[in-house]
């Protein structure tokens, strides 16, 4: 009997899917040292100067790089002991990968050579997400964090200014007329 050949998919299948960059990131965050933190906050300035021309291609990515790279340099200057390691390696790791020019999809690929950061910080950030949102927390004065930063997905409206003036001053709940 002449063996039977198994059909092949005529979907192709991608070369690299999410899981392989949470692998990726999960082994490169386990060997992170406090020493390479500390290197990498201090490529702080050039890495700001990198993430501002991101902001028109990549939004999120430069965002959250800010995020991630403000969480940093609080970690190294222990202003936030009670974040997790892992979070503060998988951040590093992200950013790492961020820097490195000839990644997945090399990054002199105009428009097209960040998207596998973007992923990469999006995987990141999503293993993290527990210890990113006690850091976000936890800061009495929070870095500008919008919602996609967060993780969210809806906005509170703050409350409206005029309401918050009106009650001022006032005793008893009564108000004050306005002159």
């Amino acid at each position: 009997m002449p063996a039977t050949r198994a059909k092949r998919s005529s979907t192709p299948r991608p070369l690299l899917n999410a899981e392989d960059f949470e692998h990726h990131l999960r082994v490169h965050a386990a060997s992170i040292a406090p020493a390479d933190v500390t290197t990498l906050v201090g490529q702080a300035s050039a890495l700001r100067a990198r993430l501002a021309g991101e902001r028109s291609v990549h939004p999120i990515l430069a965002e959250r790089a800010g995020v991630a790279l403000q969480l940093l340099a609080d970690h190294c200057h222990g202003a936030c002991p009670q974040i997790p390691y892992s979070t503060v390696s998988l951040l590093a790791t992200a950013l790492y990968y961020y820097l490195a020019p000839m990644d997945v999809i090399p990054d002199f690929i105009p428009r097209a050579g960040t998207a596998d950061d973007a992923l990469v910080l999006d995987v990141a950030w999503r293993l993290a997400g527990p210890g990113i949102r006690r850091y976000l927390d936890a800061r009495p004065t929070p870095p500008a964090a919008p919602a996609s930063a967060r993780g969210a997905t809806k906005r509170v409206a703050p409350r409206p200014r005029a309401q918050a003036r009106s009650t001022r001053g006032t005793s008893a709940g009564t108000r004050r007329p306005r002159s």
